[in-house]
């Protein structure tokens, strides 16, 4: 009808990926064979070819239904897919495709005649085969989960006078693994804390094989940052990992988890004052973010979470009655409170080490520009 309309939509999609990997050390394959003379190199003996091959089907139901001229309310729910993959490395391996739904209820809005914009939603998203980081020797490889979103987020954009506007965003999230799916954590082999004091080297190994004990009692070994349940040279781990017995790490159960770099919350305010003059007019825009905390990690170390953050921010700038140029000055961070941003983990071969981010410091400026 004219106030309701229904949208069908409909995608086939056929991936392929293929990845080609290197692995050879010193070379001596690539000089016993002369590679440097073969002209289809992948026939190479230290050459793998990884393929990963789908077929997915996805989909789109919308139906949006006008209350009046100034109010509209929808629902939809649609289905998409990411491809999968190979992840490369000495042993490339391959990851699903990720596969997700999501149902959007939401409304928008002008009221107050004409004064406010509000438009809300609320939304669930199902994600299988959602794409996490692991940590695996010496990089990162893509890991599946099933995993589950819920927000409620809007805008909203009100006159206040015909001079003072005041406008507000917002995000609030819900995020949780819901597989149990079993990973190790290869920055924290056991599990568990391990306490400097019960950490050195292993007696008569020149420190080429370190030792640990947590605080459950378990023992475990790393040799150049290869883990080991067994005090065992990483050339053996390297070459073997099945030779550690317990393994190289113990597995453990993501479920519940927080999805990494997620943040449960997040708004902004900014309030806008308009100073009208005979021959143009100053906008002083003042405006306020902020983020809650987020894990950064699948397995929520607190080594690896953000802490909230908030920043305000200030601009004042002047335009002509004529609009074709203006002027401004701008301030940001006004309360110069950096915070960190970004954090992320180096592998366990490389260290374990983090590397961070911070916001600027305080900045300004100023502004011009010009219309032709």
């Amino acid at each position: 009808s004219d106030d309701t309309m229904l949208t069908i939509g409909a995608r086939y999609q056929e991936d392929e990926v293929v990845a080609t990997s290197y692995n050879e050390t010193t070379a001596p394959g690539w000089q016993l064979n002369a590679g440097w003379l073969v002209e289809n190199r992948d026939t190479l003996p230290f050459v793998s070819t990884e393929t990963k091959e789908d077929d997915q089907f996805s989909y789109k139901l919308a139906l949006q239904h006008n209350l009046s001229d100034d109010v509209m309310v929808y629902g939809s729910y649609t289905t998409a897919v990411k491809a999968g993959g190979v992840n490369a490395g000495a042993n490339p391996t391959t990851y699903d495709p990720e596969k997700a739904g999501v149902l959007d209820l939401g409304i928008k809005s002008i009221l107050m005649d004409g004064a406010m914009l509000l438009n809300m939603n609320l939304f669930n998203a199902q994600n299988d085969g959602f794409l996490v980081a692991a940590v695996v020797d010496t990089g990162t490889e893509n890991r599946n989960v099933d995993a589950e979103f819920t927000g409620f987020e809007g805008n909203m954009m009100v006159f206040l006078s015909e001079t003072t506007k005041l406008e507000m965003n917002w995000l609030f999230l819900d995020h949780e693994v819901k597989s149990d799916t079993m990973l190790i954590d290869y920055n924290n082999p056991t599990g568990a804390f391990i306490p400097e004091a019960l950490s050195g080297n292993v007696p008569g190994l020149g420190g080429l094989i370190t030792t640990g004990t947590d605080v459950n009692g378990l023992t475990w070994y790393k040799s150049a940052g290869y883990n080991c349940s067994n005090p065992r040279l990483y050339t053996a781990i390297i070459a073997d990992p099945s030779g550690c017995g317990g393994g190289v790490g113990i597995e453990q159960s993501i479920k519940g988890n927080n999805l990494p770099g997620s943040s449960d919350k997040s708004y902004s305010l900014s309030l806008t004052q308009d100073f009208a003059a005979a021959k143009g007019v100053t906008s002083a825009r003042l405006s306020y973010r902020y983020t809650g905390e987020a894990d950064l990690s699948i397995f929520n170390m607190e080594r690896l979470k953000l802490d909230g953050r908030a920043s305000m921010d200030l601009l004042v700038r002047y335009v002509p009655n004529s609009d074709d140029w203006y002027a401004g000055l701008y301030i940001k961070n006004l309360r110069d409170q950096q915070h960190i941003n970004a954090l992320r983990e180096n592998s366990n071969v490389g260290g374990g080490s983090l590397f961070g981010a911070f916001t600027d410091p305080r900045t300004y400026g100023i502004e011009f520009g010009a219309k032709f």
